[in-house]
């Protein structure tokens, strides 16, 4: 073989060589992701994601989970609750008439009141009052199962218990203020009704 035969077998060795370079170089780049200039970050995400998949991947681990949003439940509003009515007993007739009635406790009222020289507005005031009392303290007495006819016999031992516990009269003020505590609490749960009950169990008063 001659000199110029050999310089163009050598010639057309390298121009192979450089072709089997170029591929073997295209073929070690397959499968990875190349960097490009000036990609955003939506761009890098995407490729990321595709070739994961691509790899039999999710691709999940480049996906920031969303935040939790937790919506506040409103509170069960509670049931209304209305309270019973106070109980206060009412007698379909009363023990005694009204006018005995008062006039009993007129004529107690200044036993008890003996030196003080009551006005003539507070002997009425308290007479009025108490004899409301009384007929609402006598219908608690027959409804909790006392007889009648031992309430009116002791009628003037429970008036002691209720008006005069002190031994003195009240005032028209406190009067009124048992009064209202029958309204709201009823009967049988006054401090005046109370006070009967105790005296019972006492033995201090039969009734």
């Amino acid at each position: 073989m001659s000199l110029g035969s050999h310089e163009v077998y050598s010639s057309q060795e390298g121009a192979s060589s450089a072709v089997e370079s170029s591929t073997l170089g295209s073929h070690s780049t397959r499968g990875q992701l190349a960097p490009r200039e000036k990609d955003s970050y939506f761009d890098i995400y995407m490729r990321k994601k595709n070739f994961a998949a691509c790899d039999g991947g999710t691709g999940a681990e480049f996906l920031p989970s969303p935040p939790v949003v937790q919506i506040p439940e409103e509170p069960l509003e509670a049931p209304e609750l209305h309270p019973a009515p106070p109980e206060i007993p009412v007698l379909d007739q009363p023990l005694l008439p009204e006018i005995q009635i008062q006039d009993e406790l007129y004529r107690r009222f200044l036993v008890n009141t003996i030196g003080e020289f009551p006005s003539l507005e507070r002997i009425s005031e308290t007479v009025r009052v108490q004899s409301q009392i009384e007929r609402q303290v006598e219908a608690a007495l027959v409804h909790h199962g006392f007889r009648e006819e031992s309430i009116l016999m002791n009628r003037h031992l429970i008036r002691g218990f209720v008006f005069y516990h002190r031994g003195r009269a009240l005032s028209p003020r406190t009067y009124r203020a048992y009064l209202n505590e029958i309204s709201r609490l009823g009967t049988r749960d006054t401090r005046a009704f109370q006070r009967i009950i105790r005296a019972i169990q006492n033995s201090d008063l039969f009734l």
